[in-house]
């Protein structure tokens, strides 16, 4: 009996460290569809959705490689709709995720904001400048803080080539922002939905950092 209650005891510490390293997981931060991950192709993001009866449809409009599910998903404990948004960060070269935006079709606004705050594990704050007008979260974690100095040095070389030479943006800075920001836009109109929309940009370059192949794939030919 003893034995078995030792063991028993292990398998729940064992159960707990399991789950601490999963809720830590940055490749999924935030992401509230099990199985999307930040950087994820745009392929295995199809394959993966059509598995549960869901199909990505391109939105026509201005913002290029946006998709929408075809089904209504729950997401922080509302219905609505999610758009996706791919980018590729070499010429010519795959489309990866780098956006996530839910449209809920009701939400009290008190409860959705709780449930958010909650989920992300940080307060809101105003935008800069829009202090009037909705609420953004920023995830504490950032490149900066990948214990692996091959991979955060990785993640600094992919810094420099895919904003290198875009003004402002210096790569200390870059690698010190937060993996994932967040920003909620209540509706202002009858007509225009409110929004959560999450930018894992930073998300996704950790992830390529942790890949060879795709790496060097945007190291040789970057859009800039």
């Amino acid at each position: 009996m003893r034995r078995l209650k030792i063991s028993f005891l292990l398998f729940l510490c064992l159960a707990g460290l399991t789950a601490c390293s999963r809720s830590n997981d940055t490749d999924n931060l935030w992401l509230p569809i099990k199985g999307l991950s930040w950087g994820m192709d745009k392929e295995k993001v199809t394959s993966l959705l059509e598995g549960n009866g869901v199909t990505l449809q391109q939105e026509k409009g201005t913002v290029p490689n946006r998709y929408i599910l075809s089904k209504v998903q729950t997401c922080w404990g509302f219905k609505g709709t999610v758009k996706l948004d791919f980018k590729s960060f070499s010429e010519g070269g795959t489309a990866y995720l780098t956006a996530f935006g839910f449209y809920p079709e009701e939400a009290e606004e008190g409860t959705l904001l709780k449930n958010l705050s909650k989920a992300f594990g940080v307060e809101s704050s105003a935008p800069p400048g829009n202090a009037a007008k909705g609420l953004q979260w920023e995830s504490k974690a950032a490149l900066s803080d990948i214990p692996d100095k091959d991979i955060r040095q990785r993640a600094k070389d992919l810094i420099e080539v895919i904003w290198g030479n875009i003004p402002f943006k210096e790569t200390a800075s870059e690698m010190s922002r937060p993996l994932v920001t967040a920003q909620y836009t209540p509706s202002e109109q009858a007509n225009i939905k409110s929004s959560i929309y999450l930018r894992g940009e930073r998300a996704s370059v950790a992830v390529f950092a942790k890949d060879d192949n795709i790496s060097r794939a945007i190291d040789g030919s970057s859009v800039k």
